[in-house]
């Protein structure tokens, strides 16, 4: 039980990384698309970032609510294993 606690604590920290990594690379990988495909700078023109910043606040709002699903789930399994000791 003890392990499965110290493994829960590293899943779930990958995963609030994962939350602020998702939306770093969301932008870095819009930056290179708009560079390799039509060799435009995105920082100098201002249509791609009326997609970027949407696209980023969708992708870190579904990250958080993921982020739940994941607690909830390691919760539930942490029950289970503390009713199985018993």
């Amino acid at each position: 039980l003890n392990q499965y606690a110290k493994l829960q604590d590293k899943l779930l920290q990958i995963q609030r990384f994962g939350i602020y990594f998702n939306v770093i690379f969301l932008f870095v990988s819009f930056l290179l698309a708009g560079k390799i495909m039509n060799n435009i700078d995105i920082l100098l023109d201002g249509a791609p970032w009326f997609w970027m910043i949407p696209a980023g606040l969708f992708l870190y709002f579904i990250s958080r609510w993921s982020y739940g699903h994941y607690v909830r789930i390691t919760k539930s399994a942490e029950d289970i294993l503390k009713e199985l000791e018993e």
